[in-house]
């Protein structure tokens, strides 16, 4: 599916370009990024333009689903970012960070918002790849054995 993010001109060799996406232009994986150079501007047509990538960054929300008002995920990413997990039905929730399992950590730093009847958690973590959370309302047992 291809997606123009805009139309740039520029008479010079450095450039930032910054656009939103829409996220459901994304897949899961490898995505294609590509620059087309329509009307150049030179009037010498014989010599093209060269058009060269210096490096591409996307950031994207990763989406993770509530289901019986419990939640375990992994960090698909490293570094400081901002977390919300929406569609809980009960707002008493308990957030652990089991990135080691022999010591989980209560996140006890979140706000929950009230979306009329479903809430969420949110939270600013420094992650990495290797950071796992679980999600529940209201202290329970929980059997980690499916988490692994």
């Amino acid at each position: 599916m291809a997606m123009v993010i805009g139309d740039i001109k520029w008479m010079a060799s450095h450039i930032l370009i910054e656009a939103d996406i829409i996220r459901s232009y994304l897949v899961e994986g490898i995505n294609q990024v590509k620059i087309t150079e329509v009307g150049d501007l030179d009037l010498d047509l014989t010599d093209p333009d060269s058009i060269y990538f210096n490096w591409i960054e996307i950031d994207c929300w990763h989406t993770f689903k509530v289901t019986d008002n419990e939640l375990f995920c992994k960090a698909s990413t490293s570094g400081f970012i901002p977390v919300r997990i929406s569609g809980f039905t009960e707002q008493n929730i308990i957030i652990y960070d089991i990135s080691d399992s022999f010591n989980p950590t209560e996140i006890v730093d979140f706000s929950i918002k009230d979306d009329n009847g479903s809430y969420s958690a949110l939270f600013d973590r420094d992650v990495n790849v290797n950071s796992s959370f679980i999600y529940y309302p209201n202290p329970r047992f929980v059997n980690t054995s499916s988490y692994n």
